[in-house]
C-alpha cells in the first residue's frame, strides 16, 4: 500500500491489528532449537547469532554516515558505555565495525546512541533504530527514559499499567499467552511489563515515517488518561520525547491520546455508582401548553442505554408535565438506585423559556395532601442546546470550556455589566472560565444570561426573582461544595426556601449544559462543519 500524496492527515493513519511481534517469532524458533532475541526484560549481553549480511552492510554504511570521523566514533562509544554502566577505556576499538557490534548485541545502545546524536542527523538516527530493530535487539529506551517512567508510574494502582496495556492492545497478540514477568512484587511485575512493552510494537504507521507507535507509548497515554491532571502532563511530556526521538509522527500519537481519552471515560462510567437522568424536551405549543419528549438513562454509561420512554404531540399543562415526569421516575428508577443517588431531571428548552419555573412544577396531587415539587424532590436544571448549536464557533466554544469543567474558572456578572460586550470582555478574560454566576442588573439579566450560553458556559446560575441579595446567595452555592455536587446542593436550596415569601428569597435557575453527558437528541448543525455535532 503506498501513502497518498501531499502532506500526512488523520485520515491516512492505517491501523493494523494483525502483528507478528518478535516474540512470537522467538516462540516459534525455540521449537526449531534455535533461539531470536533475549527473554522477555532481559537486557544482559545478547547471546552470539548470526545477524544478516545485507543488514549488518546497511547498519556499517549507516554509522559511517552518522558518525564518519574515528574520534567521533571513540567519543561516542565511550559515551554509550558509560551510560549502559559498562567498563571502557581510552584503548576501545573506535573502527565501525566495532560499534555495530556494540549496538547489535548490547540492548539499549542504539537508543542511547540516537539520543547524543544532534538533531540534524535525525532522519539517519531513524535508519539505525529501524535496522536494529529488524534485528530484533531489545530496548527502545534509554536507561535514563526507562527510570523515568518506573519514576512516574510509581504510586500508581499496581494493575493500572496492565489494565491500561490489556486495553490499548486487545487487538494484538501480546497477551495470547501469560505473562511470567507479571507475576511475584508489584513493583517488579510493573517493571517486567515495561520491559515487555517496551520491545512490542504497536499498530499505527505515518505515511512518511516507517516507525509505529511503540505499545509501551500507547499504554503510557491510557494511563495519562486516569491520573490527576500534574501527572497526566508529566506521562505526556515523557511519551512525546520518546515519541520525538524514536520518529513517532504527532498525529499518529495525537490518535492514541484520543483513543485512550475516550477509554478513560467509559472507564470512569464503568466505575462510577450509577446516576440516573430523565431528559424532558419541552416544545411550545400555539394553542398552550408544551409538547414533551421524555428520555431516560439509568446512568450506567453503556452505549444505548438512553431510552425514549414518551414523545407527545399534544400539549400539556405544568402539572400534566409534572405528574407525567413523576410517573416515570417512579417506573424506572429501582429503589436501590435512589438510595445511592438520587435522579437528575433536565429539561430542555427554548431561548426564550430559560426562565420557564420548571423546578416549581407541582403535579396537583390534591389527594395526598401536601405538595410535590419537582426542584424540591429532584435535582431539576435546565439546557438549552439550540443556543450553541447555532454556528460551529458557538459549538467550539462551549466543548473548550467544558474541556475544563469542573476544575475552570468562575466569574460573577455584576450590576456594572450592562451590555453583551462588558460580558464578552469578562469571559476572556479567562477561557477556562466554565461556571458563572450572574448578579447583573434585572433589566438586562434576560440578554446577558443569553449572551453567557451563547459563548459556551456550560454552568450558569442566576435567580429568578431577582432578589437584592442574589448574587451573595448564588456565589455561596456556587463555590460552598465540589463543582459536580452544585444541581444537589440547588435542589437543598429549593427545599429550605419553598413557600417563603421573604423578598429576599432566591430563586435559582441553573444551567447544567455537562459536556460528559450530551442530550440525546441531535441538534442538526451545518454539515459543513465536518461532524460537528458528533
Amino acid at each position: 500500500m503506498s501513502p497518498p500524496d501531499g502532506p500526512f492527515r488523520a485520515e491516512n493513519v492505517q491501523r493494523r491489528a494483525i502483528v507478528a511481534p518478535w516474540q512470537s517469532v522467538e516462540r516459534f524458533l525455540a521449537t526449531q532449537e534455535m533461539t531470536a532475541g533475549p527473554a522477555p526484560g532481559d537486557t544482559g549481553r545478547l547471546p552470539p547469532r548470526a545477524v544478516a549480511p545485507v543488514l549488518r552492510h546497511k547498519l556499517h554504511k549507516v554509522v559511517l554516515s552518522l558518525l564518519p570521523d574515528e574520534e567521533q566514533r571513540l567519543r561516542h562509544t565511550h559515551r554509550v558505555l558509560s551510560a549502559l554502566g559498562l567498563p571502557g577505556d581510552s584503548a576501545a576499538d573506535a573502527s565501525v565495525a566495532a560499534l555495530v557490534d556494540l549496538v547489535l548485541t548490547q540492548p539499549r545502545a542504539a537508543a542511547v546512541l540516537t539520543d547524543e546524536l544532534p538533531g540534524t542527523l535525525r532522519e539517519t538516527a531513524l535508519k539505525l533504530l529501524s535496522l536494529c530493530r529488524g534485528a530484533l535487539v531489545p530496548g527502545i529506551l534509554t536507561p535514563l527514559e526507562l527510570a523515568s517512567l518506573l519514576a512516574l508510574l510509581d504510586g500508581e494502582p499496581g494493575r493500572l499499567l496492565e489494565e491500561a496495556a490489556r486495553d490499548a492492545l486487545v487487538n494484538t497478540t501480546f497477551w495470547d499467552e501469560p505473562l511470567d514477568t507479571l507475576r511475584g512484587d508489584p513493583d517488579d511485575a510493573v517493571r517486567n511489563l515495561v520491559l515487555a512493552l517496551e520491545n512490542y510494537w504497536g499498530d499505527s504507521a505515518s505515511t512518511d515515517t516507517p516507525h509505529r507507535v511503540p505499545a509501551l507509548l500507547t499504554a503510557v497515554e491510557y494511563v495519562a488518561a486516569l491520573t490527576a491532571p500534574g501527572q497526566r502532563r508529566e506521562l505526556r511530556e515523557w511519551v512525546a520525547a520518546v515519541a520525538e526521538r524514536t520518529g513517532v509522527h504527532e498525529s499518529v500519537l495525537l490518535s492514541r491520546r484520543t483513543d485512550a481519552e475516550d477509554w478513560a471515560r467509559a472507564r470512569r462510567s464503568r466505575t462510577t455508582p450509577a446516576e440516573p437522568r430523565l431528559t424532558v424536551q419541552l416544545a411550545r405549543d400555539p394553542s398552550g401548553g408544551h409538547r414533551c419528549t421524555v428520555w431516560y438513562d439509568p446512568g450506567t454509561g453503556q452505549d444505548g442505554a438512553f431510552r425514549l420512554v414518551r414523545a407527545d404531540d399534544d400539549p400539556r399543562g405544568s402539572q400534566e408535565v409534572a405528574r407525567l415526569v413523576q410517573d416515570i421516575l417512579l417506573r424506572e428508577v429501582p429503589a436501590a438506585v435512589r438510595v445511592r443517588s438520587s435522579p437528575l431531571i433536565e429539561f430542555l428548552v427554548e431561548p426564550e423559556d430559560l426562565d420557564l419555573p420548571v423546578d416549581r412544577w407541582d403535579d396537583g396531587d390534591s389527594d395526598s395532601g401536601f405538595p410535590s415539587v419537582l426542584g424540591v424532590e429532584y435535582a431539576v436544571v435546565v439546557r438549552c442546546p439550540e443556543l450553541r448549536t447555532q454556528s460551529l464557533k458557538r459549538l467550539r466554544a462551549w466543548e473548550t470550556r467544558s474541556v475544563g469543567f469542573p476544575s475552570g474558572g468562575f466569574a460573577r456578572l455584576m450590576p456594572e455589566h450592562s451590555e453583551p460586550e462588558h460580558v464578552y470582555k469578562l469571559l476572556h478574560q479567562d477561557q477556562k472560565t466554565g461556571r458563572l454566576a450572574v448578579g447583573c442588573a434585572p433589566e438586562h439579566r434576560p440578554t446577558l444570561q443569553v449572551v453567557c450560553l451563547a459563548h459556551g458556559i456550560p454552568v450558569v446560575l442566576w435567580d429568578r426573582n431577582d432578589s437584592p441579595r442574589r448574587i451573595d446567595q448564588l456565589t455561596a452555592l456556587m463555590l460552598n461544595g465540589h463543582p459536580r455536587s452544585l444541581p444537589e446542593r440547588v435542589r437543598a436550596h429549593r427545599a429550605r426556601t419553598l413557600g417563603g415569601s421573604c423578598a429576599d428569597t432566591v430563586a435559582p435557575v441553573l444551567v447544567w449544559d455537562d459536556a460528559s453527558r450530551t442530550p440525546p437528541e441531535p441538534y442538526w448543525s451545518d454539515p459543513s462543519w465536518e461532524d460537528a455535532t458528533s
